[in-house]
């Protein structure tokens, strides 16, 4: 079973939100139609980049990609894998 690195955001959106640094999770999420809210450096390594997801089924899309049980369209999850990558790479170049 994989292990990432994700923080349930509380607020009082109407969509729930998910935190997480995890890449990999942060493409699936984006090729499923979730919606990118935001990015952000982390304040104390400045190499870690986080990304900011919304919608309607974050639960069911987080057991899913957690359990192993996950399905996507390839050409999805590469184009949402390289759009997230030249974010990071964006950011990281930020000062």
């Amino acid at each position: 079973m994989k292990t990432i690195s994700v923080e349930y955001v509380a607020n009082k959106r109407s969509l729930p939100h998910v935190k997480t640094s995890d890449i990999f999770y942060g493409a699936y999420l984006l090729s499923q139609g979730s919606k990118l809210e935001g990015v952000s450096k982390d304040q104390v390594d400045r190499r870690r980049i986080e990304f900011e997801f919304s919608g309607p089924s974050m639960e069911r899309l987080a057991f899913d990609y957690i359990s192993g049980e996950a399905t996507v369209n390839v050409n999805f999850l590469k184009a949402s894998l390289k759009h997230l990558k030249d974010i990071v790479f964006e950011k990281i170049r930020e000062k």
